[in-house]
């Protein structure tokens, strides 16, 4: 039972030092065609960062705007997946910003 107990505590301890690694890994960053589609996915009207408990940052870049996440790798994806709704459930027309990414990805496929 006592070296069932320290293989447990060894098991815990490699996971441990997992999650916390995996904590440490630098920031996804996605460009978008402008600022404003940045942070306006980086916002509080959203709640990506709250929901996916992701650090989101906006920055701009080269006259295009660049989301920074930052989390596990399981929290980014999460966010990714809130952010490809956003843009999908945004607006109806293409004069909407939100919607110009969508059409520019069509564009490049």
């Amino acid at each position: 039972q006592q070296q069932q107990q320290q293989q447990q505590q060894q098991q815990q301890q490699i996971q441990q030092q997992q999650a916390q690694s995996f904590s440490k890994i630098p920031g996804l960053k996605v460009v978008f065609p402008t600022m404003q589609i940045a942070e306006f996915l980086a916002s509080e009207v959203l709640g990506i960062g709250r929901r996916a408990n992701v650090k989101l940052r906006a920055e701009a870049w080269e006259g295009q705007g660049v989301l920074e996440l930052s989390g596990s790798p399981q929290e980014v994806g999460a966010a990714c997946y809130l952010m490809q709704e956003a843009i999908a459930c945004q607006g109806a027309g293409l004069d909407d910003p939100l919607m110009m990414v969508c059409a520019t990805k069509k564009a490049k496929v």
